[in-house]
């Protein structure tokens, strides 16, 4: 997208843009959590955030986190991902394309991106006459730590 200038005013502009067409302002408390949140580069749950911004001095409540996280998603500038987990985490619209490899054992979320599946799903796409506009995929399984050490129990 660009330097991180660009990215964050391309940002701003849309969310501006959704909360002015919703008859909302951009309030002091949203400047903040959009400020908060695009300096991220991982996924993150309200949780998360609201530590950090503490962390950091900020004072912001829950409740204003989650609604102005769920404007960001609708505005998308955010995209809302299940890393089942039991709550959703959020993550940066601008991430490349990218799966989700998630341990059922550890809870661990590994990124991994190909270019096979991109290709495979752009030929599906193509040939139903499809236009994604994104695409999420989550695989849950067993990481290779986590799988290894379950053999080793066994033996």
């Amino acid at each position: 997208m660009g330097t991180s200038e660009e990215k964050i005013g391309s940002c701003e502009a849309r969310y501006r843009d959704f909360l002015a067409k919703n008859g909302l302002f951009f309030t002091r408390a949203r400047a903040l959590i959009l400020e908060a949140v695009l300096q991220r580069s991982d996924h993150f749950s309200v949780d998360d955030l609201l530590f950090e911004m503490q962390q950091l001095g900020m004072r912001v409540s829950r409740a204003t986190l989650y609604r102005s996280l769920a404007q960001m998603a609708a505005a998308g500038v955010l995209s809302e991902v299940d890393l089942g987990r039991g709550q959703i985490h959020y993550e940066t619209v601008d991430h490349p394309d990218h799966e989700h490899l998630i341990c059922r054992s550890c809870n661990r979320v590994f990124e991994t991106e190909s270019e096979e599946l991109t290709e495979a799903i752009r030929k599906l796409s193509e040939r139903e006459g499809f236009t994604p506009s994104s695409i999420k995929l989550q695989i849950f399984g067993i990481c290779q730590e986590c799988g290894s050490s379950k053999q080793k129990t066994r033996s």
